[in-house]
């Protein structure tokens, strides 16, 4: 029987399935007891939470689904949580996804933004997607690249005023305080600032950054033949790699500070953080149109 037991515990589904029960109790204990008078059955919202923390779907959608609770009790009380509360349950996220990293603290991490419909009456923290042609939330995450997994440590709001700079700035504080030592960050080519290198290397953080094809990187291009090169390029004083790969007919370019050249192949061979979010099925931004929760 001992044995049968063993075994049963050493199954990845068993594992993963009394992780999310404590994660349920975890973050049952961290929500409020009540909203405006009116009494939140903690236990349930929160196995609404963790369900949609490892799906894609919206948590009201979820719940009624899963006969848990309607759509329209939900949304309520997620609407009403405090900003308090989304803090506590980050962190929660957070510590419980450290919990998969089981080897070396120093890892790979990955950071993106990502945006999310909103339907609600709008506010200053609601921007305006002209690729969506609506308006949207905008969220900034921190991955952790470990065992062929993304996983999702940190997920803030992004406020007005906020430049990328300030997004992987935070990010990296966030990595910080959750005890990981970053041996590499990768970011798409919507962080190839002047700022956010600058930014990186103040941090002392190697970074492989996807570059735009800037007139000054197109003209360096035009110098060069087909294959693979390493350019040595200066950006406000700072020494950086520019790395050009010729791949069916197209250069792809990155880049690099404080690593070996050739590990941009890696970034070009799966770990474009352009699909990355979209490829894995990871934690989805989503909740009722007014709620700023996780």
């Amino acid at each position: 029987m001992s044995r049968i037991e063993a075994i049963k515990e050493a199954t990845p589904y068993y594992i993963f399935h009394r992780a999310i029960i404590k994660a349920t109790d975890i973050i049952s204990n961290i929500l409020p007891k009540s909203i405006r008078g009116w009494k939140v059955d903690r236990r349930r919202l929160a196995k609404v939470l963790v369900k949609a923390t490892i799906s894609t779907g919206y948590p009201a959608r979820i719940g009624e689904n899963a006969g848990i609770a309607d759509q329209d009790s939900i949304s309520y009380q997620l609407r009403k949580i405090s900003l308090e509360d989304c803090l506590k349950l980050n962190q929660i996220i957070g510590m419980t996804a450290l919990k998969l990293i089981k080897r070396s603290k120093r890892c790979i991490a990955s950071i993106d933004t990502s945006e999310i419909e909103f339907y609600g009456k709008r506010d200053a923290d609601v921007y305006y997607s002209p690729a969506r042609k609506r308006y949207v939330l905008r969220y900034m995450i921190l991955s952790v690249i470990a065992h062929n997994r993304v996983i999702p440590v940190s997920i803030r709001p992004i406020t007005r005023g906020v430049f990328p700079e300030n997004i992987v700035e935070t990010l990296v504080e966030d990595a910080c305080l959750l005890g990981l030592n970053i041996r590499l960050v990768m970011l798409d080519r919507g962080f190839h600032t002047n700022a956010v290198v600058k930014r990186l290397v103040e941090l002392n953080t190697p970074f492989i950054i996807g570059a735009k094809k800037t007139p000054r990187i197109k003209r360096i291009l035009k110098e060069v033949k087909y294959g693979f090169h390493s350019i040595p390029l200066n950006i406000d004083g700072i020494d950086v790699s520019l790395v050009a790969r010729w791949v069916d007919g197209e250069w792809y370019t990155y880049l690099c500070w404080m690593l070996n050249p050739r590990i941009a192949y890696f970034y070009y061979k799966r770990w474009g953080i352009e699909s990355c979010i979209r490829m894995f099925k990871l934690f989805h931004a989503k909740t009722c149109a007014r709620s700023h929760v996780l």
